[in-house]
Formats: structure tokens, sequence, C-alpha cells
């Protein structure tokens, strides 16, 4: 395997900015396939692992609430992996699921492993897809939203949610929405692609103020803007929450969703930028990525990524804690 030096030495030459049009703070998000060379070492060794955290997994349904409000066939397991399910099968599902004890949401980091097949795309501009939830909506753990593009989410108010959208077009947006009203201004997620059937890791962070979102698939790593969105204990009406994932299909969707983890807190290990549960590759290529900007990837906080928060990355080198 080459080298950290020789790592860094390839990519530098290639990184490639893209413009999006949604942004916040002053970040241009990125849409980037990203340095081919880092992250296809390093993508299929980080997907499975797992980070410790205040919620670890699904446990086979334990200490979680189903709702489901559709005559599809039930989520199950797969491969009889308690913390793998395929939770959408078919077209018509509507469907929720909240791990029964309130978390502290002041600051967090969640992360998950999503993957769509046998997507077949709904007329008439619907769609359907998952949304990662917060919320303290007065239905508790019976909450759930609007079907197909209401992804399960509209209707539920205290809440804010990070949504990935299966469009009607072959492509995938997100965008973050509150108070159970998804509005405009999704971002176009190119390169990435729920539509080709390959896992995408999640990784979700809060900071009290801004929220981010970074997905990686296979070679592609997409950076979302810092998303400016206040308090989100105020959002919800207190500093505790309910957590948990939305999912709707129109036309028929296999949606499959493993290694879930909620962390509720400061990063315990800052430099872990796709939360992945190690530094590699992967993070090495958002960083690379990241380059002159003020994005995730600025570790030392002095409002732009350079040499010193690449430093402090190559020397995290390896898994967290």
């Amino acid at each position: 395997m080459p080298s950290l030096r020789a790592l860094v030495s390839a990519t530098l030459p290639s990184m490639q900015r893209f413009a999006d049009p949604a942004g916040a703070r002053g970040v241009t998000p990125r849409r980037r396939s990203v340095l081919t060379t880092v992250a296809a070492l390093a993508v299929s060794g980080t997907l499975a692992t797992i980070a410790a955290g205040d919620i670890n997994g699904f446990n086979a349904f334990s200490g979680w609430s189903p709702v489901i409000l559709d005559s599809a066939n039930p989520p199950g397991l797969m491969n009889g992996d308690p913390d793998h399910i395929h939770w959408t099968l078919g077209p018509g599902n509507r469907r929720a699921l909240w791990f029964n004890v309130p978390q502290d949401i002041t600051e967090f980091q969640a992360s998950f492993v999503y993957r769509a097949t046998n997507v077949q795309n709904p007329c008439c501009g619907s769609s359907h897809g998952l949304c990662f939830v917060i919320q303290n909506a007065p239905a508790g753990l019976g909450a759930i939203g609007g079907a197909n593009g209401g992804l399960g989410y509209t209707g539920i108010v205290a809440s804010r949610a990070v949504i990935l959208r299966l469009r009607n077009d072959g492509t995938t947006s997100t965008g973050t929405f509150s108070n159970g009203v998804i509005g405009g201004g999704e971002s176009a997620l190119a390169p990435i692609n729920a539509h080709n059937g390959q896992e995408i890791h999640v990784a979700i962070n809060y900071s009290g103020s801004f929220l981010q979102l970074t997905l990686t698939q296979g070679p592609n790593v997409w950076v979302g803007p810092q998303w400016f969105v206040g308090s989100i204990a105020a959002t919800v009406g207190g500093s505790s929450a309910l957590v948990g994932i939305t999912a709707t299909t129109d036309a028929s969707a296999n949606q499959f969703i493993r290694n879930f983890v909620f962390q509720s807190g400061p990063p315990e290990c800052p430099a872990d930028l796709d939360g992945s549960g190690s530094i590699d590759g992967a993070d090495l290529g958002i960083l690379l990525g990241q380059w002159g900007t003020a994005g995730s990837a600025d570790l030392d906080g002095n409002g732009i990524v350079n040499g010193a928060d690449l430093g402090i990355l190559l020397g995290a080198w390896g898994a967290c804690g």
C-alpha cells in the first residue's frame, strides 16, 4: 500500500472544485469525485466499521419503536444481522423507526450505511427516500409524516430532519428541514447516486449551530455545506429528543440501513471526517478536497483548511480511540 507521503503527492495536483447553488457561512459545498487514488484504498474497509455511540445499532429492533402505515411486507433483518435492516419493500411504504430513549441533541454525530435496490422511478413528479429525524412531536414514538414525496417526515412538528430523496429523474438530492415542512433548496448529490444499488456511508455532524452532511459511495465523496440551523434544541423544544428515521416508497424501492450510530456531545475523533470510526484515506480525500476553504476539515479552527489541518489528520491516522 502506498505511503501517506505518496498519497498526498499523488492527489494534491488533481484536486477539483465544483460549485453548488446552496451554501452557508461562506462555505461553497463541494460535489466531487474524490481523488480516486486515495478513496479507493480506504472506503471498502471503512464502511464496515462501527463507532461507539449512545445509540449503537438496531439490535434486531429491540429498544426501537417501528411505525408502519402500509400493508406491504414488514421490515426484516438482512441475513439475520441484528444491525442490518431491510426497511422498505416494494411500493406504497410509509414507515418510521424511533429509538425509545430520548437523546441529548445539543451537539451530536450520527452515521449509518444506506443502500437502495430495485428502485423504480415514480411518475408525475413524485419521489421516495429516507430521512434522519430528531423530534419532540406530540405523537412521540408514534410520529409519522406524509407518504410518497413527504418521505414520512412532512407534518412532524417540533423536529429537524436531513433527507435523502430518490428523485423520479434518476438522481438523488438532500437538504435539511424543520417542523415537518420540506421546502425548496435541495442540493443535488452527483456523483453520489442512491439509484445504482451501491452502499452510501452517511455521516451527520451538528456543532450546536451548524449541521453538515458527508456522504461516501465507493471512491466518491460529497461534502455538504455547513448549514446554519441554529439551536436544534430550540426548534424541537428541549435539549433531548427522540432520534430515528422515516422512509417512504412511491413506486417500488428496497431500502436497507445498517450500522446506525448516534453519539451526543462534541466529536471524540474530529479528524474522522466521514464518521467511519477511523482516520484513513477517505478522510484525507475530504480534507484535500476542502483545501483553502473553511470546511469541516478545518481541524484547528483557524478558518481555513491548510497544512496545519493536514498535520493533525496525519498525526491521528488509524482507528479512533
